[in-house]
């Protein structure tokens, strides 16, 4: 699974599309919530899920809100405070800790 790792999303994202195809159990929102995507558009939230994804070979639970979108999957500020990745802008490398040693992608 490719993932868009955005310092300015509030939330871990799923797009419906992606969701589907993963076949995993949606829990409903018990309200309705609203994201406003970067292109102004205004969409609902269709649901939650839990995840275990792989990001370089580690293994992270995450929540992610479920909607529709045309990005598959977007890692916001949840996956970026629960693995507080090391970045190297110029590089364009991710660095996360794991136990003793460190990974990047």
């Amino acid at each position: 699974m490719q993932f868009l790792v955005d310092s300015g999303a509030t939330n871990n994202f799923i797009s419906f599309s992606e969701f589907i195809k993963l076949g995993e159990i949606m829990h409903k929102c018990t309200d309705n919530r609203s994201v406003k995507l970067a292109d102004g558009k205004l969409v609902t939230i269709s649901g939650f899920c839990l995840l275990l994804v792989d990001v370089a070979s580690v293994l992270v639970l995450l929540q992610f809100s479920v909607l529709p979108c045309s990005i598959p999957t977007i890692l916001g500020m949840p996956f970026l405070l629960q693995c507080n990745p090391k970045i190297d802008w110029k590089k364009r490398v991710m660095t996360m800790p794991h136990g003793s040693r460190s990974v990047s992608v």
